[in-house]
């Protein structure tokens, strides 16, 4: 069985009003318990099933910081390693295992070397989250 890994998410011009392509994201118990880990983040939510069960969730779920740290890879794949100045995440509904996390967005604008994006991340649970993304590039935007 091949694991599943996240599509890379392809560079693309930044021009305003540029639809950004989708980026597919397997939703893992691996992914929502490392994440966890690596961010410090030791709230049973998200490594204790029984206990989110009790706490009305079907499953553990992803956090926040997670979601950051996803979106982020995703926004320097797409600007192609420009730099991520600005990330304000609202996070909407739960990421929880066996799921798969969709992002795409816009730009919403730019100009002088920098770009702002507006992303959605969705689940089977409906929109995960929703944020607005701002990158600088060295030799300017437009590609």
């Amino acid at each position: 069985m091949q694991p599943d890994f996240p599509d890379a998410a392809p560079a693309v011009s930044l021009t305003t009003g540029a639809v950004l392509p989708q980026s597919r994201i397997p939703v893992t118990p691996t992914l929502i318990i490392t994440g966890a880990l690596a961010t410090r983040d030791v709230y049973p939510m998200h490594h204790d099933r029984d206990f989110a069960r009790c706490h009305g969730n079907p499953d553990i779920l992803m956090n926040i910081l997670t979601t950051n740290g996803l979106l982020s890879r995703i926004v320097g794949e797409w600007s192609g390693g420009a730099r991520l100045t600005r990330l304000v995440t609202r996070l909407r509904a739960p990421a929880y295992p066996h799921h798969t996390l969709t992002v795409g967005g816009t730009v919403a604008d730019a100009a002088g070397g920098r770009a702002v994006m507006k992303l959605r991340a969705v689940t089977e649970a409906g929109v995960h989250a929703e944020a607005t993304a701002s990158v600088s590039c060295r030799a300017g935007v437009d590609r």
